[in-house]
């Protein structure tokens, strides 16, 4: 069973496999497809067959390494960087044989149960045992792990990296726009026509009937499953534009309009990538300025201050800004707990439990799930694996110094964002590469962009 959106899927691919002049050249394209299909829409399927959906991410992605591959995209691979690679899936099938020879009793949220039903009462953890889930889950580690190698390659070329880098700020620009699109059809017009046209063109599931609200405000989430998934999206784009040495006013007024959007959203998740945009932007004026002072770090103090003053003050005549305020106080233990904050802690905590049982190699990948990337993945692989993870990728996309505090900001963020699924799928590929893009370094008293040679490309 198939789509329009499949066919039309398919038609692009031969159109860029026509046009292309070589194979590399083609592989890149269907790296940008993949991020377009991960970050702008993450519903519907590309065909199904049975119970077995095939996504329009996976399918591109498939596409992706076939071509990598058929263009000899393993045969460059530098034999420390495969020595990582190999270090992260031997930690990962240790963590699977320990759970087939020595189970421990544990019980578990299993990868795709609710935790929202858990914690509701309405289901129960089940016995941890090893199951076809473990067999896939590894098998997508190891197409992650290809997709990096051929990201590897493709990036050493000054050409592709510039690309990418444009790449993902139009994927940017393009959910802005689908953003407000669907603000302005949900507030004004009261009608759910993008809910709708993926539903009939993706083959999505999204219900049309009512339009959810919260604090007096719609749910903004484009094509994709929920508001959270939504802000999500903005991630890579916000950290690149937010560390970029220089941008013309068309990035600069791209940046605000995210924010606004996120903040329009219905969210607790966009507020909080808003705060993580507000430190990056602080690390930037920080560190990369010309001319650091003395005051420098006082003025920026004095100036969240002031941000956090406002925003309270706004609270008392925006419900959202309100409804914001108040889940971070709850979050923070210093108010009541009115989202579903005490969900995502629960699994946090309990998948951190689930760590203590394995520290080392985790209780398996495939095994569960949480409401946070870090905690998940801590608890599937281990923090061997994490380690082991953190290096490859490092490795991979080439991450220098100068971005360790972007990535630190986005691991601390994904403790309470995002799940196993960043390990190995687009969403994850894109925020890593998001990280990676975004840096700069001061020489002399001036602030240069990174190797990459961001200003050229700004300037266009």
């Amino acid at each position: 069973m198939a789509n329009l959106g499949t066919f039309l899927t398919m038609l692009l691919v031969f159109t860029q496999l026509v046009w292309s002049k070589n194979l590399k050249k083609f592989s890149f394209l269907l790296l940008v497809d993949t991020l377009i299909f991960s970050l702008l829409v993450n519903s519907g399927y590309f065909i199904k067959l049975g119970t077995l959906d095939l996504d329009y991410e996976e399918a591109l992605m498939i596409c992706f390494i076939i071509v990598s591959l058929i263009n000899g995209g393993l045969y460059r691979i530098r034999s420390l960087l495969l020595k990582k690679s190999f270090l992260l899936l031997f930690i990962a099938a240790i963590g699977i044989v320990l759970l087939v020879f020595n189970p421990n009793k544990t019980f578990v949220m299993p990868v795709g149960g609710s935790w929202d039903a858990y914690y509701a009462g309405k289901i129960e953890l089940i016995p941890l045992e090893f199951s076809a889930n473990n067999i896939e889950r590894f098998f997508r580690l190891l197409l992650f792990l290809i997709v990096l190698f051929s990201l590897n390659n493709l990036l050493k070329e000054k050409e592709y990296r510039e690309r990418l880098i444009k790449a993902i700020i139009i994927i940017c620009a393009i959910q802005v726009v689908l953003g407000y699109l669907d603000f302005v059809m949900k507030s004004i017009l009261n009608l759910s026509l993008l809910q709708s046209f993926a539903n009939s063109f993706f083959g999505s599931e999204f219900r049309t009937d009512i339009i959810p609200e919260r604090a007096n405000a719609v749910f903004i989430h484009a094509f994709m499953l929920e508001p959270s998934h939504f802000s999500s999206s903005f991630i890579p784009g916000l950290t690149i534009l937010a560390l970029l040495p220089e941008k013309n006013p068309k990035k600069a007024l791209l940046e605000i309009a995210a924010i606004v959007i996120l903040l329009l959203s219905g969210s607790f998740r966009g507020f909080g990538i808003v705060f993580y945009w507000i430190v990056l932007k602080l690390y930037k004026c920080l560190i990369g300025s010309k001319k650091v002072k003395i005051t420098t770090p006082i003025v920026l103090l004095l100036i969240m201050i002031i941000v956090a003053f406002l925003t309270w003050q706004l609270a008392e005549y925006i419900p959202l800004i309100s409804y914001y305020m108040s889940r971070f106080m709850g979050l923070v233990g210093f108010g009541p707990v009115i989202g579903s904050e005490s969900i995502r802690l629960l699994s946090i905590t309990t998948s951190l439990e689930f760590l203590s049982r394995n520290p080392f190699f985790g209780i398996g990948i495939g095994s569960t799930n949480a409401h946070g990337f870090i905690p998940s993945m801590l608890s599937n692989i281990g923090i061997l694996g994490f380690i082991a993870w953190l290096l490859f990728f490092s490795d991979a996309l080439n991450i220098k110094k100068k971005s360790y505090f972007p990535l630190t900001m986005w691991i601390i963020l994904a403790m309470l964002t995002g799940d196993i699924g960043w390990l190995y799928n687009g969403m994850g590929i894109a925020m890593l590469i998001g990280v990676s893009f975004a840096s700069f370094e001061r020489k002399n008293g001036k602030t240069k962009a990174s190797k990459l040679d961001l200003n050229n490309e700004m300037k266009n």
